[in-house]
């Protein structure tokens, strides 16, 4: 009910000063009175009904609603505020000046609603139309928020607060703080609550709804606790922490908003943990502009951008979370850098990770899988540290590493990838290391235009086509890895690939050990290739390696075979216990043998 006299009704609301001891120091009618004959400590009450006052707080009391019960606060379009409240509500139509200033330490609220409110009514009440209510977009940005405090402390229960026209709550200056349970602040015009200039903060079970601008933004190295609250349905960013700002994201849930989940940048440094984070129309998370700070076991689904977002020397720690189901990539790292570890990221439109442009990142003992593209993707001068990860069952490769990129693989598991285990193209390098290569629907390596990786210590098997596939200029060095039950060859060369192949131990495989073939050329020596179907090796097509002091042995096929057109250098080989001949040299094949 609305008694203030603003819409024409006769009787105003009560207001109740209780001294510290309980008694009743006296009745007032107007907020401003009662806080003028409070003393340190008092209680103002303020009876059911709305009040419309600017007030400042400079002394340390309470100020609750007869019910201390949270106001409910809805749209009403037979009132002509637009808004209908069952409770106690203070209420202003000035945007240039707060509805409630904090100017000291000790002051608490609790049930009550403090609203800015858009009504075409002049602030004399002479007349209708205009007034300060009709304002332009630049007006806006000099618009006061609802509730300030500036060098004080405030506690707040079971409250609401909104704007029309600025923000909600704004906390200003070092010794600033509030602290928050129960709330509501919802459609802000300039947003939800900003921390500034060092203030501090604690959010318990708020809700931050519905504002036009950022829910919460924590600016220029202030510190904000948020825990078991929601951050929602907001026009622009979510939660964001800027100029070396710290805090915690506890077990909130931050969705639906028009920009991102939750943004880190300017160097700040917040923990978000235990959260969800889903259906926000930018990123999950971004950090950015040397942004820090630790994302740990949360649920990051369903945005619309991509999970998490590394820009800008942006370095964050990711650890424990589920990043999954984005209609874009899980993970992208865009000039930036981070450390991953022990994350779940699957089901992805994109790719499950993209590092690019000069990126830098370390990524351990992940499970990246069932995304529709390639699991892991290193590109674009970039660099990364892979180990001890399972990459499997994604829509293309489990690791792509190009474009002059670097990448250190080490003990990963990268498995049952729709095509190459690792694709490494144009110009990339990097160490493949103590890795299993297992059952992918291509081949299980393969290294092209000009790319030269090392690869070594590998458990290479059961791929549907070849083990390691060398073709359109690849290069590299391929020592001391076990190379079997491939349903192609163990190793493949094409023109003009120029590989290393050495130390090897190459085996069961459904077709032939080695086969060079279209101009490919290449140094294969000291390996142990045996029990293939096919040849041991097959030379074919001008291909034209040297083969020196191998051992090709207990095949179903020839040991060694020049096909038509073969060339190079066989020499120093032992060759024995094959089902057909040893050699065979097929003319006019210029072979050297």
């Amino acid at each position: 009910p609305d008694r203030t006299g603003v819409f024409g009704e006769e009787i105003a609301p009560t207001i109740s000063v209780f001294k510290q001891d309980g008694a009743l120091h006296g009745m007032y009618s107007t907020i401003k009175d009662a806080i003028a004959a409070s003393e340190e400590g008092y209680t103002v009450m303020l009876a059911t009904g709305v009040f419309e006052e600017d007030c400042v707080i400079d002394k340390p009391l309470k100020m609750v609603s007869r019910d201390h019960n949270l106001p409910f606060v809805h749209k009403d379009p037979l009132v002509s505020s637009g808004l209908m409240y069952v409770g106690c509500g203070i209420i202003s139509r000035r945007r240039r000046e707060p509805c409630l200033l904090v100017r000291c330490a000790g002051v608490h609220l609790s049930g009550i609603a403090i609203s800015q409110i858009d009504i075409p009514i002049d602030l004399d009440g002479d007349k209708e139309g205009g007034g300060e209510a009709q304002m332009n977009g630049e007006e806006a940005h000099g618009t006061s928020a609802v509730v300030v405090v500036e060098e004080g402390q405030l506690s707040m229960e079971n409250c609401y607060v909104s704007a029309a026209f600025g923000s909600c709550i704004s906390i200003r200056g070092a010794s600033s703080s509030i602290s928050m349970k129960n709330c509501r602040i919802m459609e802000g015009f300039g947003g939800g609550m900003r921390l500034e200039d060092g203030s501090h903060g604690l959010m318990i079970e708020c809700d931050v709804a519905s504002n036009k601008g950022t829910g919460v933004v924590v600016n220029n190295k202030s510190h904000l606790i948020i825990e078991h609250s929601q951050v929602r349905d907001g026009l622009e960013d979510g939660v964001v922490f800027d100029c070396s700002s710290t805090g915690c994201l506890d077990r909130c849930q931050v969705f639906k908003n028009s920009g991102s989940g939750v943004v880190i940048s300017g160097g700040s440094e917040p923990d978000v943990q235990e959260c969800r984070i889903f259906q926000n129309y930018s990123f999950g998370v971004m950090v950015r502009d040397v942004g820090r700070g630790r994302i740990m076991s949360n649920d990051i689904f369903e945005n619309a951008g991509g999970e998490i977002e590394i820009r800008g020397k942006g370095n964050p720690q990711v650890e424990g979370n589920k990043i999954h189901d984005s209609s874009s990539s899980g993970i992208s790292v865009d000039g930036g850098a981070g450390r991953f570890y022990g994350n779940e990221i699957y089901s992805n439109a994109r790719a499950g990770v993209k590092v690019r442009n000069e990126s830098k990142i370390e990524f351990v003992k992940n499970v990246v899988c069932a995304g529709k593209h390639s699991g892991v993707v290193v590109e674009s001068r970039s660099n990364g540290h892979f180990e001890g990860n399972v990459v499997q069952l994604n829509g293309q490769c489990g690791f792509e590493i190009r474009d002059d990129a670097s990448a250190y693989l080490s003990r990963n598991l990268v498995m049952r990838n729709i095509h190459m285990g690792f694709l490494i193209y144009n110009g990339a390098s990097g160490l493949l290391q103590d890795n299993e290569v297992a059952c992918n629907g291509m081949s299980g390596i393969c290294v092209m235009l000009n790319s030269s990786p090392n690869i070594s210590r590998n458990l290479i098997r059961d791929n549907c086509q070849h083990g390691i596939f060398f073709t359109q200029g690849g290069k590299g060095n391929v020592e001391s890895n076990q190379i079997h039950s491939n349903r192609k060859q163990g190793v493949r060369i094409e023109g003009p690939s120029d590989p290393i192949i050495q130390r090897n131990t190459i085996f069961n495989g459904l077709k032939h050990g080695i086969l060079v073939c279209d101009g490919g050329r290449g140094t294969i020596q000291g390996n142990s290739v045996l029990r293939n179907k096919g040849s041991g090796i097959k030379i074919r097509s001008e291909g034209s390696p040297v083969v020196a002091a191998n051992r090709f042995h207990h095949g179903e096929g020839r040991g060694i075979h020049v096909a038509s057109s073969g060339m190079g250098e066989v020499c120093c080989n032992s060759i024995y216990q094959n089902a057909m001949e040893d050699i065979q040299v097929d003319a006019p094949s210029d072979q050297v043998v």
